[in-house]
């Protein structure tokens, strides 16, 4: 050890190996009875300080010190390196206990982005599914709309070239069928789109409305999916609109006379 201790002085003890070495040496002179010389390098050690010296280091000494004086019975300076000890080991225990603190702080935070990852994912395919889901119904309604539509113009030209033809022929009787059933076609295609298309458009909003419920959503998802349902109450409206202009209901219920006075007010 006396070796060592005299490399460690040549290479100026860049990792703090002599004290190491003292501290050595000072356990030998214990272990011999030596305790005044093991004494004198454990106060120089902890004096001195050196790159080797951690607060575990430093507490080992300070229970060396402490003990080697129980040993030769002087209580008083047993007492003080006792009491260092013990301040440094509680201040430890503190250390120790904040970075257990800040351990589970960080895998609290860590969980907490986990599940917030997972919520946005959730949200991610909520949101593309009520695009796809919007968009197909609002396609397949403006096609449904187009298609009666050009069924209506063309039974109403052939309604009206068959009129032509059979007021020339003065068949008044056949001409009141077909106007008849241009409008018993007007009311139940009226019909269909009221009761048909827009009973499964307002089941659709109750379904989006429940799953709207069940998922948690960010406010700006919030309201793209509130615009997504203004959209379809838009949608409603307007083939409600359509129905009630191809056969409003008070010309069926109250005739012609009041179903005018509706429109002109209206």
């Amino acid at each position: 050890m006396d070796k060592a201790y005299k490399l460690a002085v040549e290479i100026k003890d860049l990792y703090g190996e002599n004290a190491y070495t003292d501290f050595m040496l000072a356990e030998i002179y214990w272990e011999k009875g030596e305790q005044n010389r093991a004494i004198d390098l454990y106060k120089l050690i902890l004096e001195r300080g050196t790159g080797f010296d951690t607060q575990e280091f430093r507490l080992s000494l300070l229970n060396r010190l402490y003990l080697a004086y129980e040993e030769k019975m002087d209580y008083e300076h047993a007492l003080e390196y006792y009491i260092r000890g013990s301040s440094l080991k509680d201040s430890l225990h503190t250390i120790q206990r904040e970075k257990n603190i800040q351990d589970i702080k960080i895998a609290y935070k860590t969980e907490k982005k986990e599940i917030k990852i997972g919520d946005l994912e959730k949200e991610k395919r909520l949101t593309l599914w009520l695009g796809i889901t919007g968009g197909t119904v609002l396609l397949f309604a403006l096609a449904f709309f187009i298609a009666r539509q050009r069924l209506i113009v063309n039974k109403q030209r052939l309604s009206e070239e068959k009129i032509k033809q059979l007021e020339k022929e003065k068949q008044l009787v056949a001409t009141q069928a077909v106007l008849d059933g241009e409008t018993a076609e007007r009311t139940r295609l009226a019909r269909d789109l009221h009761d048909g298309l827009g009973g499964m458009l307002s089941v659709v909003k109750l379904n989006l409305n429940d799953m709207k419920n069940g998922v948690s959503i960010e406010s700006e998802d919030v309201m793209r999916f509130d615009r997504v349902v203004g959209l379809l109450d838009e949608s409603i409206q307007e083939l409600r609109r359509v129905a009630h202009n191809m056969m409003p209901d008070s010309l069926t219920r109250y005739g012609l006379r009041v179903s005018l006075n509706d429109f002109c007010n209206s």
